[in-house]
């Protein structure tokens, strides 16, 4: 046993020095950056070499390059070490009492503001920026630890349990509505198309799906700001550039009118806790998918 473990361990350092060549492009830099001689280098992927029957380089010129096949090792070997160090966190983290490293936590950064009160205390958070999409390829990389997302994925090894429903709402600075518009605001057409709006993204779709309700196009509205950020548009709503639509866990302090808007008009979207499925029974991910988002 103990021979086989040592046959492992000296194909792990050499499959290490093959992959430092593929990053570095060359021999001298792999080296510099291995701590080793250039020689070393050398005669380290001339014994790899010797453990397969297809040539891992090739010569081009004066530069040795890789094979097809010696790019099929270097991808494989990535991919390997990236199993294992996922299989060893996961060891790490059934067995371990108290986390120790920052739980690495991926969503967008409106969403992580409205989770991050209702996080329990006795743990040290990382916040990771991602798109909805991007959640759960980063959970499957081990990329993060747990991530927050309207997607819910397609997968075996990820577990989706349902946080909290994200709702819409129009909101505009009090100064920018006069004592003569009418309430609810959304169902002022007036007020709609005459006052400055901001959208979300080139498509503004919840700007579109309100005209819709409302029997008119996004065409009509005097659009002055478009964003990709939810707290870039609560930024401009708080310095009075016009109304929005942003969802109900975008928090907005200060002078400002919240009006909720029905699902028959701007659909809600359910936002979901996504985890490994692995994680479902250590303890601080039971609590985790214990607690209320709302």
């Amino acid at each position: 046993m103990n021979y086989m473990i040592n046959i492992l361990i000296m194909k792990y350092e050499l499959i290490k020095v093959l992959i430092q060549v593929a990053d570095s492009q060359n021999f001298r830099s792999a080296a510099d950056a291995l701590g080793l001689s250039q020689a070393s280098v050398t005669n380290k992927l001339a014994a790899l070499e010797a453990n397969y029957s297809a040539p891992v380089f090739v010569l081009e010129g004066k530069k040795k390059i890789l094979t097809p096949f010696g790019k099929a090792l270097v991808e494989a070997a990535r991919k390997s070490f990236a199993d294992l160090d996922l299989s060893l966190r996961d060891v790490e983290r059934r067995f371990v009492e108290k986390q120790t490293t920052p739980l690495r936590v991926g969503c967008r950064p409106e969403v992580f503001i409205h989770i991050a009160k209702a996080l329990p205390d006795d743990v040290c958070y990382r916040f990771v920026p991602l798109s909805g999409p991007e959640v759960a390829p980063a959970i499957l990389a081990g990329e993060i630890d747990l991530g927050f997302s309207a997607i819910v994925p397609d997968s075996l090894n990820l577990l989706a349990k349902k946080a909290f429903k994200s709702s819409v709402k129009l909101v505009v600075h009090k100064r920018l509505v006069s004592a003569k518009v009418k309430l609810p605001l959304w169902k002022d057409d007036d007020f709609l198309k005459k006052n400055p709006a901001l959208s979300y993204g080139d498509d503004g779709h919840l700007l579109v799906d309100l005209c819709r309700a409302r029997g008119f196009s996004l065409s009509q509205l005097d659009i002055r700001f478009i964003a990709d950020s939810w707290t870039i548009l609560k930024d401009l709503v708080l310095n009075q550039k016009g109304y929005a639509i942003v969802p109900n866990h975008v928090d907005l302090d200060g002078d400002v009118i919240a009006e909720s808007l029905p699902a028959n008009v701007c659909q809600h979207v359910d936002f979901h806790l996504i985890i490994r499925s692995a994680y479902k029974d250590i303890p601080l991910f039971k609590q985790l998918l214990k607690v209320s988002w709302v």
